[in-house]
């Protein structure tokens, strides 16, 4: 299999497992809570980390779930999806500074996934601002620290797969140089 058929499947399969568990989340709440809850950004890093500018086409997924989901007025859900669209922009710069090895420390996900969170949390309050829907920043800040604190946690669990926080195509590349070198020495 080519790894362009890998990438394709691979995204697709996490696509539909964040967009399952964001529409789950958003529709039913967790515990009782009907917030933003969008762990969909921890496996949009992860996705970024293992195939870069590919991860762009679940992303613009993601946000088009997020522009429909949840029931509350049209800009707050254009503001909402825009800042997840934004998560793109810093992962791809991300991606080209900090991620150039194959396997990624667990160490430098958390930080892209924090300045991720960050720049995703000021460009929708900011958003909310320009569409006349201000919010407090504490309160803002309050309605999203679950959903980092989650996200985190998510991040954990990707992480202890030790196969999933690694750049695919250089992974792929090695793997099939490792069995070409054991199939001649057999």
């Amino acid at each position: 299999m080519t790894i362009s058929k890998l990438r394709t499947i691979d995204l697709l399969i996490f696509f539909a497992l964040a967009s399952i568990l964001d529409v789950v989340l958003g529709r039913y709440g967790l515990f009782g809570i009907r917030s933003y809850l969008a762990v969909s950004t921890s496996i949009l890093v992860m996705l970024y980390v293992r195939w870069g500018k590919y991860a762009l086409l679940v992303n613009i997924g993601i946000a088009t779930i997020h522009l429909f989901l949840f029931e509350v007025d049209w800009s707050v859900r254009v503001a909402h999806a825009l800042s997840i669209l934004s998560l793109a922009v810093v992962l791809l710069i991300l991606k080209m500074k900090i991620f150039r090895i194959t396997r990624v420390d667990f160490q430098y996900v958390v930080l892209a996934y924090a300045i991720a969170y960050l720049t995703m949390f000021f460009v929708e309050w900011l958003l909310l601002l320009v569409f006349n829907q201000s919010v407090e920043l504490g309160a803002h800040a309050l309605n999203r620290l679950f959903d980092a604190l989650l996200g985190i946690g998510l991040l954990t669990l990707i992480a202890m797969q030790k196969e999933l926080l690694v750049r695919m195509e250089p992974y792929l590349r090695e793997k099939n140089e490792e069995k070409q070198l054991n199939g001649e020495n057999d």
